[in-house]
Parts: structure tokens; C-alpha cells; sequence
């Protein structure tokens, strides 16, 4: 019997980022789906559900709500959590070098990683959170 592939969202507006990064991730059997703005991300909470791993930007557009700030990526990980209590894990992969920002995703169970990161930091770090 074959192993079950894992399903890993990535909520990430720099489509360039995505397609260079995640090859390495494809070609290990994972399933990647792709989602672009907070409003993409919130229409598809079902997939979120039914993923075993998130990746996330802080800075994506927020879609039709400006209610989300600088971070939109911050206001979505707190609305999966605290409003649809997902409990996937989720790296956030960012440019962002805030303190106070890293605490605050610390306090929402998130990996932190800085951007540019190389393919094969991601796989490994992904490998690492899913315990594979």
C-alpha cells in the first residue's frame, strides 16, 4: 500500500517565488495547491481544513477588505485559528524582520522563515515540521 501524499497550501501572491521554490516539493510526491490573496485563501477553507500543512506569506493582497493591515498574512493565520481553529501547522516565509511580528506568529504555533529561501532549505524544513 502506498504512502498517502501530503497536501500543503501555500498562500503566496509572488507566483515567481512559487514556482521556483516548490519543484523540489512536487517532485517528493507532495501536493501543492496554490491560493494568491486573503479572500482566495478564506473561499477555500475546506481545502485548508483538509491540508497537513500551510505556507504562508505575511504580505499578500488582502483581496476586497483593507480591514487586514500591513500583515495580512498575520490576520489570516489568527482568523484560521482562532475563528475555523485549524490546526495544521504553518511555516510563514517572509521578508518581514519585526520582533514583535515573530512573537506574535511564536504565539500562533508558526515556523518562522526568512525569504529569498533556496529549495532545498524548504523541503528539508517541511520535511522537518511533518515529521517525514
Amino acid at each position: 500500500m502506498s504512502t498517502p501524499k501530503k497536501k500543503i497550501v501555500w498562500i503566496e501572491d509572488d507566483t515567481d517565488i512559487i514556482n521556483d521554490v516548490v519543484r523540489p516539493l512536487e517532485r517528493g510526491g507532495y501536493l501543492i495547491e496554490r491560493f494568491y490573496t486573503v479572500k482566495e485563501a478564506l473561499d477555500n477553507i475546506e481545502k485548508l481544513r483538509a491540508c497537513d500543512l500551510i505556507l504562508l506569506d505575511l504580505i499578500i493582497p488582502p483581496g476586497t477588505d483593507e480591514r487586514f493591515g500591513h500583515y495580512p498574512g498575520m490576520h489570516l493565520l489568527r482568523t484560521f485559528r482562532n475563528d475555523f481553529h485549524l490546526q495544521q501547522p504553518v511555516i510563514v516565509l517572509s521578508v518581514v524582520a519585526d520582533a514583535e511580528v515573530f512573537q506574535d506568529l511564536k504565539d500562533l504555533n508558526a515556523e518562522i522563515e526568512n525569504k529569498p529561501i533556496l529549495p532545498s532549505k524548504l523541503k528539508r524544513l517541511v520535511e522537518q515540521v511533518l515529521g517525514v
